[in-house]
C-alpha cells in the first residue's frame, strides 16, 4: 500500500509541476520563411540588471503574433560580455520591411517579458556582436500614473481608509482596490 500511495504521490507531482512550471508554446518555423537576418549578439537588461538565466527565452515575432525566431543564449569566453550571457537569433521573413516584437520569458519569475525595442527586418542584417552586442531592454508596463483615486472612495475615508477596512480585491462601485488605488495597493 505504501509503494501505490507513494507512486501515487510522484504522479500528481510530476503533473502539477508540468503546469507549474510550464515555458511559453513558442515554435520556430526555419522553413516557412525564405529570409534571413541575424542578432549576432544580445543583452537584455531589466532595470540595469542582465538577463539571462537557465531556461531564459528570447523571441522575435510579427504583428499577428507568429514566431519570427528563438534565440540561443550563449556566453562568450572572451571580450567585455566573458561569462556573461548574450543571445544570437536567426529572424526569418519572407519580405524585407517587416515589423518585428521581440518577448522575453524569465524562467525563474515564470514571465513572459515585452522588449522596448523592436526591428524592421533588412535581408541579410547583421546586427551586434559578441563584443559588441545590441543592448534591449525589458519594457516598462507599469502603472502609467499610479496614484490613487480617493475622491471615489471619499465616503470611507479614500483609498487608505478602503484598503484597510477591505483589501486590495474588494469591490466598490464596478471596479476593485486595485484598480482605484493603485498606490495604496502596490499595483
Amino acid at each position: 500500500m505504501k509503494t501505490m500511495t507513494y507512486i501515487i504521490n510522484m504522479v500528481v507531482f510530476a503533473i502539477i509541476t508540468q503546469f507549474a512550471f510550464a515555458t511559453p508554446e513558442w515554435q520556430d518555423d526555419p522553413a516557412g520563411y525564405e529570409f534571413t537576418a541575424t542578432i549576432s549578439g544580445a543583452v537584455i537588461l531589466n532595470d540595469g540588471v542582465q538577463m539571462g538565466d537557465d531556461g531564459d527565452i528570447f523571441a522575435a515575432f510579427d504583428d499577428d503574433g507568429n514566431v519570427r525566431g528563438i534565440a540561443l543564449q550563449l556566453s562568450p569566453p572572451f571580450g567585455p560580455y566573458q561569462g556573461t550571457p548574450v543571445f544570437e537569433m536567426q529572424m526569418r521573413s519572407n519580405s524585407e520591411g517587416d515589423h518585428l516584437t521581440f518577448k522575453y520569458y524569465d524562467a525563474s519569475e515564470d514571465a513572459v517579458l515585452d522588449i522596448s525595442e523592436d526591428y524592421t527586418f533588412v535581408i541579410n542584417d547583421i546586427i551586434g556582436d559578441v563584443t559588441d552586442p545590441w543592448i534591449l531592454n525589458i519594457a516598462d508596463l507599469g502603472c502609467p500614473e499610479c496614484t490613487d483615486d480617493d475622491a471615489a472612495l471619499a465616503p470611507v475615508g479614500g483609498c487608505a481608509a478602503a484598503v484597510g477596512m477591505w483589501g486590495c480585491g474588494f469591490s466598490w462601485a464596478g471596479s476593485t482596490l486595485n484598480e482605484l488605488c493603485p498606490a495604496s495597493c502596490g499595483t
